[in-house]
């Protein structure tokens, strides 16, 4: 199992509300945007970019191997015999929905799912079927969660050749820092994004049982 950790990004509670009071698309991704600078350029307050075992008495697992790239990306990669063949990899990004303002909620949940959605150097609608050839399905294998205090985007590979890890990697580092945001793709999540809204309500009040959406 492979965990990469960047401090200081987008992410947002399922349970929360979704304000979708914003109908232009230009207006939309100028929100999302200046939300991801200024959680960028808050990340340095947020947390310090060190692993959690240097302020605590407890040792590290020592089957884990800790590091840290020039970027300052960390890693953590732990071998994992069960199931054999496979690898999961996860990002996580350490902020989340406490880092919205008042007028900014809903931005990180929306956030998140324009991970899916087209960005650098993957096209719109291209994602989902890289990872379907290389035998992953989508909610199942391929996923995301938000929270309070971080996202975490996940993949888990059925086999671990270099060019299905490459492309896992590769995927992630796209979702990392190259998210086109594209107006039209935002136009087209705001119903799934409702959707979920109303699960959420469902799953408050006890009528949860026909929601079923991946996130």
């Amino acid at each position: 199992m492979m965990v990469m950790e960047k401090p200081g990004s987008f992410c947002r509670p399922l349970g929360g509300s979704v304000e979708l009071a914003f109908s232009r698309p230009s207006f939309l991704r100028r929100a999302i945007a200046g939300f991801a600078l200024t959680l960028l350029l808050a990340a340095p307050a947020l947390a310090r970019n060190e692993w959690v075992q240097a302020a605590s008495d407890l040792a590290a697992d020592p089957a884990v191997r800790f590091g840290q790239l020039d970027n300052g990306m960390r890693y953590a990669i732990l071998r994992n015999a069960t199931p054999a063949g496979q690898a999961a990899l996860r990002l996580r990004i350490g902020s989340g929905s406490l880092q919205e303002s008042e007028d900014q909620q809903g931005l990180a949940h929306f956030l998140e799912h324009m991970a899916f959605k087209g960005s650098t150097h993957v096209p719109q609608g291209e994602m989902i079927k890289i990872l379907e050839r290389k035998g992953l399905a989508f909610g199942a294998d391929t996923n995301a969660e938000t929270g309070y205090g971080q996202t975490v985007y996940k993949l888990d590979l059925p086999q671990v050749d270099d060019d299905t890890l490459d492309t896992g990697l590769m995927l992630l580092r796209e979702t990392g820092s190259e998210l086109t945001l594209d107006a039209r793709a935002f136009d087209a999540e705001r119903g799934v994004i409702l959707s979920e809204e109303r699960c959420a309500t469902r799953r408050t009040t006890g009528h949860a049982s026909r929601c079923s959406i991946f996130c």
